[in-house]
């Protein structure tokens, strides 16, 4: 039996959990980055290389396949062989094919680099969030894995900057490639600050490494001790300690009989995962694509002023995730993701049904939905929150892994299915968009675990 995660659990936040935060939260940025920066170059790849619209269209999609697939090898590679070898494995491979994706020759080249790209994407997801969650104080876990996905806008901001600069000042042909490797910079930056960063003790005690565990938990709360001073801290009885096993090391499961294992041992919180992510990714992804259109087409609005109107939908946006994670850890986690994905819900069905009577104007139009995402963007935090902690420290990886990949079916149903469906109005996209939502607010009212305050482990228990 070990008291390990109680010690980790009740420590004060200090500069060490920040620093884990800063270092491993780069996996969003870079996320955000790479959607953003193909989109910022994509004019300019057409034109030099005459592709036609689906061919520009489907390296998105592929991209999001990679991350589909990386999502689930590397999340049980993260579970098998360890946190800190993951998160610095994938970031190598996104580096890797980020540099193969600036110095590719025609479409063909650019689209298995990009496959390659989201391959290691996805494989941050699981190792990433699962390092994050079981280092973080349980008063402060909730706010702080909230908070890490917000920063995906700051990738796109960071991308739009760099694409604009790179191709301004440089030749086109060579402008998009600079974009490109400003993010494979960045990426071995963080891979090398990486390499300091301790493994995880509760998957160290889960391996039956017990020793090693006691030694990154001591260096903790020295830290924390360095920093606020003697901690005072009342000691740990043997029961509640008791109630943490160190785990046995086991022979290792194939890819498959692992995945199967977590299935049928964890069919809740599986389910929970899969259907709060693809839920929240559906509508979240579409509104970069159906937003402008609807503007455009049906608003007539300015093409050149669509990027503001989004920047306005994008902040607040950010805003809704500040706020709902917050109240994630002062409220209780599935009040947040009931309040988040049920109003956001029921706002994109008001938008759709009244816009359809063209009753809005433009910029009434504009405000409804910004208020709505305030609320979906806030969904794409706290679904972060929940998913990351439901799961036990043998599966953690693979079932955050998972769940995102299942996220980015969404991801690539949503925008193509939505824009499908606007030659009938805008009724049905938004009613639709509405619908997926509420689904995952009755999925987390019949199925939902409250996490609030609680450890890694009693979540993990299912009650």
């Amino acid at each position: 039996m070990s008291d390990i995660p109680m010690r980790l659990d009740r420590l004060p936040w200090s500069r060490i959990h920040l620093r884990i935060v800063l270092i491993l939260g780069i996996a969003f940025v870079l996320d955000g980055f790479e959607v953003s920066v193909y989109g910022s170059v994509l004019g300019t790849l057409v034109n030099l290389w005459h592709m036609s619209a689906v061919q520009a269209s489907s390296l998105l999609s592929i991209f999001l396949v990679g991350m589909f697939a990386g999502a689930y090898v590397f999340g049980y590679m993260a579970d098998t062989l360890g946190r800190k070898k993951l998160f610095i494995i994938t970031l190598l491979v996104y580096s890797l094919a980020t540099v193969a994706s600036a110095f590719a020759w025609n479409y063909s080249s650019l689209a298995v680099f990009r496959l390659i790209t989201g391959f290691g994407i996805g494989g941050e997801y699981g190792a990433v969030n699962s390092a994050v969650q079981e280092f973080i104080p349980s008063k402060r876990r909730g706010f702080v894995s909230g908070l890490m996905p917000a920063t995906w806008d700051l990738g796109t901001v960071l991308a739009s900057l760099t694409t604009l600069f790179a191709l301004a000042l440089l030749p086109p042909e060579i402008g998009w490639r600079v974009a490109f490797l400003l993010g494979a910079l960045i990426a071995v930056f963080v891979a090398i600050v990486r390499r300091h960063l301790p493994e995880s003790p509760r998957w160290l005690l889960s391996r039956g490494r017990q020793d090693e565990a006691e030694v990154v938990t001591r260096s903790f709360e020295a830290a924390a001790e360095a920093e606020h001073g003697p901690l005072g801290l009342p000691p740990i009885t043997a029961a509640a300690a008791s109630t943490v096993a160190v785990g046995v090391p086991a022979a290792r499961k194939s890819f498959f009989s692992h995945y199967a294992s977590m299935i049928c041992q964890y069919p809740r919180q599986v389910t929970l995962a899969w259907v709060l992510n693809f839920s929240q990714a559906f509508p979240y992804y579409a509104a970069f694509s159906l937003i402008p259109i609807i503007l455009i087409k049906t608003y007539n609005y300015d093409p050149k002023m669509v990027p503001l109107a989004l920047m306005a939908l994008t902040a607040l946006g950010t805003v809704g995730v500040v706020v709902m994670s917050w109240l994630a850890d002062v409220w209780g986690r599935r009040q947040s993701v009931i309040a988040s994905y049920g109003l956001a819900g029921v706002l994109s069905m008001v938008v759709g049904i009244v816009a359809s009577q063209h009753l809005l104007s433009s910029g009434l139009f504009v405000t409804l939905i910004a208020v709505m995402y305030f609320f979906a963007f806030a969904a794409a935090g706290v679904v972060y929150i929940t998913t990351t902690e439901i799961f036990p420290t043998t599966v953690r990886a693979s079932g955050i892994g998972s769940a995102v990949a299942f996220g980015r079916i969404g991801a690539a149903i949503g925008p193509v299915a939505l824009t499908a469906m606007l030659p009938s109005g805008l009724t049905l996209p938004f009613v639709v968009a509405g619908l997926v939502l509420l689904a995952g607010a009755l999925m987390e009212v019949v199925w939902g675990i409250e996490g609030r305050g609680r450890s890694l482990e009693a979540i993990a228990s299912g009650k």
